[in-house]
């Protein structure tokens, strides 16, 4: 799949996995980015498994199968993305909205799941997908398109990924963003706290002589 991702034109890839990237191996130009997709029952059992994973991966994303979840979540800094299966009945809503907004959380949506609404004709969950973009731009919440892909068949080139959300009645030019400007945003901000550059938000730390200087960024 990391093969293919290079053949299809990405320079970049979340792999989600229970465990860490050490070891694999990734083409060579082929940036393969460390994600953690949680699935926890409460909102503690969220809180508990943050404390463990946030240090470990780059990207950590929740998928929220209740509100209690799905709030907790929105408004938790640690959480990077939250995601709606379409069999949990939920959806990105004003309130997860209004959180998200604060945090720095991101919605995403999953294109293999949006694709099982479409061959299902599931009018009702597409229209919970629109309502949560929607959601999320007035609220200036970033949206993440990804594949959701969990073998070769499912992949496609990132501009092709990005069309389908025209279904949705989403322009193209916001659609290739939700592929590439808005998940890199979150790749580059993660790496820099994971540096041990990051004091607090807007708030870097750059080494100076035998010290350190916490200096304040835009």
């Amino acid at each position: 799949m990391l093969e293919k991702a290079k053949r299809l034109g990405y320079e970049a890839v979340a792999v989600a996995g229970s465990q860490t990237l050490e070891g694999l191996e990734a083409p060579r130009g082929l940036d393969v980015i460390s994600r953690v997709d949680l699935k926890p029952k409460t909102a503690g059992a969220l809180k508990a498994s943050l404390r463990r994973v946030r240090t470990l991966y780059v990207v950590v994303a929740v998928e929220c199968h209740s509100k209690a979840v799905a709030r907790q979540a929105a408004r938790d800094h640690r959480v990077d993305v939250v995601y709606f299966p379409p069999g949990s009945g939920l959806w990105f809503d004003e309130a997860e909205a209004r959180l998200a907004a604060q945090s720095g959380c991101a919605y995403e949506i999953n294109l293999t799941e949006l694709l099982t609404l479409i061959e299902y004709g599931s009018l009702r969950g597409l229209r919970r997908v629109a309502e949560g973009i929607w959601n999320a731009y007035r609220r200036g919440v970033p949206v993440i398109l990804s594949s959701g892909a969990s073998e070769p068949l499912e992949m496609r080139e990132p501009r092709g990924l990005a069309s389908l959300l025209t279904l949705l009645d989403i322009e193209l030019e916001d659609a290739v963003e939700m592929v590439s400007t808005n998940p890199w945003s979150i790749i580059e901000r993660n790496r820099r706290k994971l540096s041990g550059e990051y004091a607090a938000p807007g708030v870097r730390v750059i080494g100076q002589g035998g010290g350190v200087d916490a200096r304040r960024t835009n």
